[in-house]
């Protein structure tokens, strides 16, 4: 009985280190924003939401990430294990309705003092760009953006 325990408490050890350092695997899309085309990585699950951009080194201008959220709702984002800086583009219904320009990246500082940042208004999508395309493309609040995933 106690070699069934510690088995059973191995395989679910292991089971939690794969799904802690798996990197998610993201689905891919196009936005259209800004009369820009960008290729996107989806964030549509939590464990990619979680993950996001952490620990990429760069992203190129015609790049983003698409943050699919459950429903509109004043989200917290912050820059954990990120490595650039980005523009934080808060969309609700296919509408930006906050931008959130040049957030910084923060090393070596703990995650309790990692700031958060969220929309002046409810979102239920975000896209995340690299810092200062959204200044570069004229990007406003009210700007239709349009989302199709790839096949």
């Amino acid at each position: 009985m106690n070699k069934f325990l510690v088995l059973f408490a191995l395989a679910v050890s292991g089971v939690a280190l794969l799904y802690y350092h798996t990197p998610p695997s993201y689905s891919a899309g196009k936005v259209t924003i800004a009369g820009q085309v960008l290729s996107v990585d989806v964030a549509s699950d939590s464990k990619s939401q979680a993950r996001g951009l952490a620990n990429r080194k760069f992203m190129n201008d015609n790049q983003g990430m698409w943050f699919i959220l459950p429903a509109s709702d004043v989200y917290n984002f912050w820059m954990k294990g990120m490595l650039f800086p980005i523009d934080i583009i808060w969309i609700n219904q296919n509408e930006v309705v906050d931008i959130s320009p040049n957030v910084p990246v923060k090393l070596g500082v703990s995650d309790n003092e990692l700031p958060t940042y969220q929309p002046k208004q409810p979102a239920n999508r975000v896209l995340e760009v690299n810092a200062g395309w959204s200044l570069a493309h004229n990007l406003k609040v009210g700007d239709k953006i349009e989302f199709s995933p790839s096949h």
